[in-house]
């Protein structure tokens, strides 16, 4: 019991362990809850996504009191569930959502579906939910982990840190090609749902007095090459759909010199934290005179037609030095 609280692997505690702030990635949505639920900090800014925004460091997003809440596989469908309970339990008054959105996610035929958050938080009904944690084999195995951990960076595929920043594991080139060849496969059953925009309507009528702020998450150039090769049409509705409900979007799915360049990336899909900082700082409104500058866009119905050209275009040539950003 007191090597499970001290070492806290689930963020039962909100205990301020500085000699243990990195843990094997054992389930974000299981870690996170439990860190807003028992934490009782404050917090103005939700960022909410998937594992790709999971890598954005929340204390980048400079003038926010910021909470990452992005787990791994979350779909649109359940931003409201998380957005709905972080509300609940947080100590702060929510003034501001930021939410990364994966083109994966318009996929009506996704198969990476997770438990929801319903079930996590249907057991904190259970007075003892903390202390059973405290006692299980289970949860010291996961202690012994984190101890392991501290000694053997990245013995894992995944961390999480306790300031809510994923952690990842570089993969090899042979890996890359693997992955190449499952994403040939989910393109092959690629189908766009026609209830997209419904359901994110949905997210913006429910936080009617909360600002949002929307962007894309970029993905390598030869990933989004294999994706929207065959789906340009299905992008294209993609960022029309956002853009009519929230009014634009900060695009970063695009080619340019940061989504080309594969060592800004662990693997085809998720980028390193240093290109998180990027994005937040984007987003944000801060000047970086450092970042690349064809890296994002703030698209809206003004120059979306321009934007999509400039896009089409460079697909149609083998370099990004082909294409201008307007």
């Amino acid at each position: 019991m007191a090597v499970n609280y001290y070492i806290d692997p689930l963020w039962c505690f909100g205990i301020p362990n500085t000699n243990f702030m990195d843990y094997p990635d054992i389930d974000a949505r299981l870690q996170k809850t439990n860190r807003i639920t028992f934490d009782h900090a404050a917090y103005d800014t939700l960022v909410i996504g998937s594992s790709r925004t999971e890598h954005i460091r929340q204390t980048d997003f400079v003038g926010h009191t910021a909470f990452n809440y992005s787990v791994p596989s979350l779909y649109p469908e359940d931003l409201n569930d998380f957005i709905r309970y972080f509300s609940q339990v947080n100590r702060g008054q929510l003034k501001t959502i930021i939410i990364g959105l994966d083109f994966y996610g318009t996929n009506i035929n996704g198969v990476d579906r997770r438990a929801s958050l319903k079930e996590y938080t249907d057991k904190y009904r259970d007075n003892f939910y903390r202390v059973r944690h405290l006692l299980a084999r289970d949860t010291l195995k996961y202690s012994i982990k984190t101890i392991r951990h501290k000694f053997e960076k990245y013995y894992y595929d995944r961390n999480n840190n306790k300031k809510c920043i994923a952690l990842p594991r570089a993969v090899a080139d042979r890996e890359r090609i693997n992955q190449m060849e499952k994403f040939s496969e989910v393109i092959n059953n690629y189908r766009y749902n026609a209830g997209y925009r419904q359901v994110l309507d949905t997210v913006k009528n429910a936080n009617e007095d909360i600002k949002i702020i929307v962007f894309t998450t970029p993905v390598s150039e030869p990933y989004f090459r294999l994706l929207i090769r065959d789906h340009f049409d299905d992008y294209e509705r993609w960022l029309r759909d956002v853009i009519s409900v929230f009014g634009g979007v900060y695009n970063f799915m695009y080619i340019n010199s940061v989504t080309s360049n594969l060592d800004n990336y662990v693997d085809l899909h998720h980028f390193y934290p240093h290109i998180g900082t990027m994005i937040a700082k984007k987003v944000s409104g801060m000047h970086d005179n450092s970042m690349p500058s064809d890296f994002g866009v703030y698209v809206t119905q003004l120059n979306i037609d321009a934007h999509l050209a400039m896009v089409k275009n460079q697909l149609s040539n083998n370099s990004i030095n082909a294409a201008s950003q307007p």
